[in-house]
């Protein structure tokens, strides 16, 4: 399976998750894309901060779950998301209500393919990351918050693409596709994880004005092999596409 991560941020998801972790707050729970505030059941379920109704409000956070999605309510296991979650974005900006929609959408998540049945309770992968988006700071939950998004992310190979901005992707555990588009994009490797390991990842369009950063990671060395630059590291491999020369990539350390 491959998860998809379209990027629209020179923030980066890293920062991004971290900013959510330490600072989201919202009253009360979140919503379905309903008009009945007591719906148990859609395909959107959605938090913002300050509410689920922030009416846009650009300077608050917040995400757009989509799939086939249930809420127990107080039926036993009480308070408990479960059913199918294909995707997520994230941003700032919850508007909408039937059509739940971010005016500032940074991360596009697709290709998630989770599943829990209403048996699994608090415990199912489904509830574990909402639950972790919605309270990130819970005792409940021990605080783990989006830690649950990212050991999702971290457990399967991903496509990271970016916008037609100056984006910052992110390489992951696994061996992930990274394509930065148009404008001067970061290609970030070793932040992610205390070991700081990323798997050996693949840069499609390198061009000049791109940087790849190392955080946490030492350049071992460089090697060619089919018109490609592989550049080794302390933590993984790097094959740049359509490069031949390690001195045609800009490589800084972070």
């Amino acid at each position: 399976m491959t998860i998809a991560i379209k990027v629209n941020s020179g923030e980066g998801l890293s920062a991004y998750l971290a900013d959510y972790q330490a600072n989201f707050s919202a009253s009360g729970w979140g919503g379905f894309n309903s008009w009945n505030p007591m719906a148990t059941s859609g395909s959107q379920y959605a938090q913002g901060e300050g509410s689920v109704f922030n009416a846009g409000d650009t300077s608050k956070r917040g995400f757009v779950a989509e799939g086939a999605l249930e809420y127990t309510l107080f039926s036993a296991p009480a308070h408990t998301l479960y059913g199918q979650l294909d995707s997520l974005s994230l941003g700032h900006g919850l508007s909408g209500v039937s059509d739940r929609t971010l005016n500032s959408e940074e991360f596009t998540i697709s290709g998630l393919n989770l599943s829990a049945d209403q048996a699994a309770g608090r415990d199912g992968v489904v509830h574990k990351v909402l639950y972790g988006l919605m309270k990130p700071n819970n005792a409940v939950d021990g605080n783990q918050g989006v830690q649950h998004l990212i050991d999702v992310l971290d457990a399967q190979q991903l496509d990271v693409s970016g916008g037609a901005g100056d984006d910052l992707l992110h390489g992951y555990s696994q061996n992930d596709t990274l394509s930065g588009g148009a404008g001067n994009d970061t290609f970030e490797f070793g932040l992610l994880n205390g070991a700081g390991s990323f798997g050996n990842d693949t840069i499609t369009d390198y061009h000049s004005g791109d940087v790849i950063r190392l955080a946490g990671v030492d350049q071992t060395g460089s090697s060619v092999s089919n018109g490609n630059l592989t550049i080794s590291t302390t933590g993984g491999t790097i094959t740049v596409n359509g490069v031949t020369d390690v001195n045609d990539v800009s490589i800084i350390s972070a």
